[in-house]
């Protein structure tokens, strides 16, 4: 099967990588300046494959509401956004203005036909760490999220696949062309895992 990225029947479950930080923007907001680099990695003639998605953020703290609990962040370019920092991060008393923001998300999708007779076991878990009290904030928090839909049809003519997940949700899928697709996949069962990752750190300007 081919790779899939940003399955809705798993997105709830990716939830638990996002609880630094919430941010919300006003549409005046431009999106904000991030780095972002990819890689896909396949084996000709082997479903599925690893895609890995690596995203970076610098800002610089704008203004603080400590009583709202929001902090309006820029990037180089100038665009800004105001977030909203929840209870769970003890050390928002710690951020001044011009201090740097440094936001990393990481994102690897590994997708394989699963051998027949091969179990495994869906669903998800995570870890986080913070910073002590009374310093900078920083932070991490990860997790990883795991979903196995099942091939109810194969069309031979447009080499697609219709994948069933858990959920109920059906969807067609393109095939790479170098997959060999037959009738007999019926059935068979595709592993899709998505381990996903935030760093969060704030430091005094240089």
């Amino acid at each position: 099967m081919p790779f899939l990225s940003r399955l809705p029947c798993i997105a709830t479950a990716l939830v638990l990588v996002a609880g630094l930080l919430s941010a919300c923007s006003t549409p005046a907001e431009k999106p904000m300046k991030t780095e972002v680099s990819e890689s896909t990695t396949m084996e000709k003639g082997v479903p599925g494959g690893v895609h890995t998605r690596t995203e970076r953020l610098e800002a610089t703290v704008r203004t603080i509401n400590f009583d709202a609990r929001t902090v309006t962040l820029a990037d180089d370019d100038g665009n800004m956004k105001t977030i909203t920092v929840g209870p769970d991060a003890v050390n928002f008393n710690q951020v001044e203005v011009g201090d740097r923001v440094t936001v990393v998300y990481t994102e690897e999708t590994v997708v394989y036909l699963k051998a027949i007779g091969e179990t495994s076991t869906d669903g998800a878990a995570g870890m986080a760490a913070a910073a002590p009290e009374g310093q900078k904030p920083r932070g991490f928090a990860g997790g990883t999220a795991q979903v196995t839909a099942v091939v109810k049809s194969v069309n031979l003519e447009h080499h697609t696949a219709t994948l069933e997940f858990p959920n109920g949700d059906v969807r067609q899928v393109p095939v790479r062309d170098d997959i060999k697709l037959s009738n007999d996949q019926v059935g068979r069962e595709v592993v899709i895992q998505i381990t996903a990752a935030v760093a969060l750190s704030v430091d005094k300007a240089e």
